[in-house]
């Protein structure tokens, strides 16, 4: 008998599906959500990031 292969009428368990963490950052300037999305771009990692502000803050003055 083969221990890897689930015998006749028996399931299978199902495998769980690895996610990736959600990874929030919070910052007071634009120079340093730009800092942390170029060094985000310098790994191997390819997550979609989004960038949330309010106009006000985001214009450089």
């Amino acid at each position: 008998m083969n221990p890897e292969k689930p015998r006749h009428g028996t399931k299978a368990k199902p495998q769980k599906r690895l996610t990736a963490p959600n990874i929030y950052y919070a910052s007071r300037t634009y120079f340093q959500i730009s800092q942390v999305i170029q060094e985000y771009r310098k790994t191997s990692y390819r997550m979609p990031m989004s960038i949330l502000a309010s106009s006000k803050q985001a214009i450089l003055y």
